[in-house]
Order: C-alpha cells, then structure tokens, then sequence
C-alpha cells in the first residue's frame, strides 16, 4: 500500500484500531474485553479497520507469549479485515514531529504511527482506549478524532 494517493483513495471508511482493543479483543479475561467487542459490532459495517506495525508490537508485548496467542491476534485481525499501514521513509520524520510535539503526554511511537496514518488516509475514527491521549491529538487534516468506544 505505497503512496499517498493509493492511500487516499481506498480511505473513505476506515477505522484505526489501537493496541488497547486488540488486546482486549483477543483476550476474553480483559476486563475491556465485552466493551471492546460491543464497540466492534457497532463500527458502521462499511467501515474498514486499518492498524500500524507498532501496534503488533505493543500487543504481542503484552499479552501472554505462545502460538496460540499468535493465532488468535492475526485470526482476529483476519476477521476484521484489517488492513496493516507501514511506514514510508518520510513519515518517519511525521512521526518524531508529532511525538515531539506532545512530548508532555508522552506520545510513544505506535501512537505516532496511528497519528500519522490516520492523516494519510484522513481517518478520523480511532478505536482506542487511550481516550485521554487521543482526545488531545489533533491531525493535520481534519483536527479531532472520533474515539470508540465513546
């Protein structure tokens, strides 16, 4: 998925999806696990869910390692037809902008990643539940972000 304009183009009804819900998602002991997949099913179902590389980090960072973990984040990825953003060389120069910028959050890397694609692909719909952090990012595009669950 090179190119801002490819990008831009298959935007129209996207999602971004946080390591916060991918966690609970796949794990049924979260305690944000029922609100995670209720905010899910209530995603209009033209909406399309993407998610950057750091977020799989985060989330393999954090829950408990073995293949069936594995299975289950990229059978649910799978299911929820997510499509994986990579960085290009010149958003990484976007994203120290943006982590410098709400350096006093701090805003970490995978945060900056979802920023940063979110612009390119002018979503503005973050299922996070970092609603403090995302609450007070601003895109470049299109200002403030929708958060779900709200």
């Amino acid at each position: 998925m090179a190119g801002g304009r490819q990008l831009a183009v298959e935007a129209a009804a996207f999602s971004g999806i946080h390591t916060g819900p991918l966690v609970a998602l796949v794990n049924a002991s979260d305690n944000r696990h029922a609100l995670c997949a209720r905010a899910l099913k209530h995603l209009p179902g033209t909406t399309s869910v993407y998610t950057v590389t750091s977020v799989l980090a985060e989330a393999f960072w954090l829950l408990p390692p073995g293949a069936k973990i594995v299975d289950s984040v990229f059978n649910c990825l799978a299911m929820i037809g997510c499509k994986l953003i990579t960085p290009e060389p010149g958003d990484l120069l976007r994203i120290q902008e943006l982590m410098k910028k709400y350096a006093d959050l701090p805003m970490d890397f995978a945060d900056g990643e979802i920023v940063n694609a979110a612009d390119k692909l002018s979503v503005n719909t973050i299922f996070t539940l970092d609603q403090r952090d995302f609450s007070l990012y601003r895109a470049k595009t299109f200002g403030k972000f929708r958060i779900i669950p709200e």
